[in-house]
């Protein structure tokens, strides 16, 4: 059950860097809006995506409890009993919502590549016409044209295998260049890879109002057409790609694919993007270096707060586990040596004042015993020397100068053995134990 505990509080770090990294792109996105370039904002929403899925906050707190000796400084992330039965809830709650959701992504998914995969290859001038635009999009890729029998707007999909899908609708041959340069450019912006990274994350945080309502995806579409966008008008005539944004809007602009990357999405927003395209020359023109200098205070000022916000978190689950833990005191048993027994685990640790350590979990398969042995420096401090069990409680012996004692181990599981100091001194613990 400690790994569904850790599972549990990695997401919840994960959450907490996602949400900030998020509400400070906003707040870029909103200060930068007089000189920052779209494609800034596109790839800050890659890395607050990232920032979502790489464990970053979690490895830098298990850094800040790790010992150089290599035992644990104090509570991180150990569970006691009440703990466990929380985390269990929760994880089951949090279990069962993965599974409708990932359920209900796959039913998506199923239904469009039902659809895909009834298209069929384009004819040779579709296919020149698109090495040509990808050629000079400097794309070395081959990616074939399907064609399909739907009024569905085009799109571009698959990582290895990917193909461009357009429906049934006619385009003249300057209409259909820009309709391909549209969706390689989402091919080169790295969309396709996002999409992806996008639906796993949606599936592992579905609890999260970002994604349970959509508006991580609304914002990042209207982000990355805007880009798309301003890589056509670069490129094409902004006339002719406002009769293929209206063209498409009118025959189906409402779908919306899971994987792929079309050219539009509601009417609404194609009607935005064309005042957008209307202004496009007007436009005021990115300052590049202003841009990338509050880029980099944002990525600091998220870094900062990221860190800040994950040590309160983890100091109150330790707090947490200090109020909820479980101990229970024996007697010192000298009837053995452990110090000649083979097999024996060694341990030195130098404790600060109200501080405890834990070792590496190890298990036990049978139901038997632990001896442990250790020395005290100086000899006249008590410490607790003891085993946490599978559910956290804390078993241990108090003593000072030396001890040996026989743990009875009743129940297999994980167990680890622990030290702590609770003098006001400094201290250093010698010892070793049997499992």
């Amino acid at each position: 059950m400690n790994i569904l505990i850790r599972l549990e509080v990695m997401l919840l770090l994960n959450l907490i860097t996602g949400s900030l990294a998020f509400f400070l792109w906003l707040c870029f996105a909103r200060l930068g809006k007089g000189f920052a370039a779209v494609q800034y904002l596109h790839t800050g929403l890659k890395w607050v995506l990232l920032s979502f899925a790489v464990p970053v906050m979690y490895f830098l707190q298990c850094i800040r409890f790790r010992g150089c000796d290599g035992a644990w400084n104090g509570a991180f992330l150990q569970s006691t009993p009440g703990i466990l039965k929380v985390g269990s809830a929760l994880g089951l709650v949090w279990f069962c919502g993965l599974i409708v959701q990932s359920l209900w992504c796959g039913a998506d998914l199923y239904r469009e590549n039902a659809i895909f995969r009834t298209y069929e290859k384009g004819s040779g001038e579709e296919e020149a016409a698109l090495r040509s635009v990808a050629r000079s999009m400097q794309i070395r890729k081959e990616i074939p044209v399907r064609i399909g029998s739907y009024h569905l707007p085009p799109a571009i999909g698959g990582l290895v295998c990917t193909r461009l899908y357009l429906g049934r609708h006619a385009y003249p041959e300057e209409e259909l260049r820009i309709v391909f340069r549209h969706e390689l450019a989402h091919y080169k912006h790295g969309d396709l890879w996002f999409r992806r990274c996008y639906l796993l994350i949606r599936i592992l945080f579905w609890f999260h109002p970002l994604f349970f309502t959509g508006i991580f995806e609304d914002i990042y579409e209207r982000v990355s057409e805007k880009y798309c966008d301003d890589t056509v008008c670069q490129a094409e005539s902004r006339d002719a790609y406002i009769r293929v944004l209206l063209k498409t809007a009118i025959a189906g602009a409402d779908r919306r694919y899971v994987l792929g990357s079309g050219i539009a999405e509601t009417r609404c927003e194609v009607l935005r993007r064309v005042q957008d395209i209307k202004n496009f020359e007007t436009l005021k023109k990115p300052d590049h270096f202003l841009a990338k200098q509050v880029t980099a205070l944002f990525v600091c000022m998220a870094a900062v707060v990221s860190y800040a916000a994950g040590g309160m978190l983890v100091d109150g689950y330790v707090k947490w586990e200090n109020e909820t833990e479980v101990t229970f005191r024996e007697l010192t048993d000298g009837n053995f040596d452990i110090q000649e027994a083979s097999g024996a685990d060694e341990f030195t640790w130098e404790l600060d004042a109200r501080m405890w350590k834990s070792g590496a979990a190890f298990k036990k398969e049978t139901a038997d015993f632990i001896d442990v042995s250790a020395d005290i420096t100086p000899g006249n401090i008590t410490v607790d020397v003891g085993i946490i069990e599978p559910d956290g409680t804390k078993r241990y012996v108090t003593a000072s100068d030396h001890l040996e004692h026989r743990f009875l181990v009743k129940e297999k599981g994980t167990y680890r053995i622990y030290v702590e100091n609770r003098s006001v001194r400094e201290v250093r613990v010698t010892g070793s134990y049997i499992k």
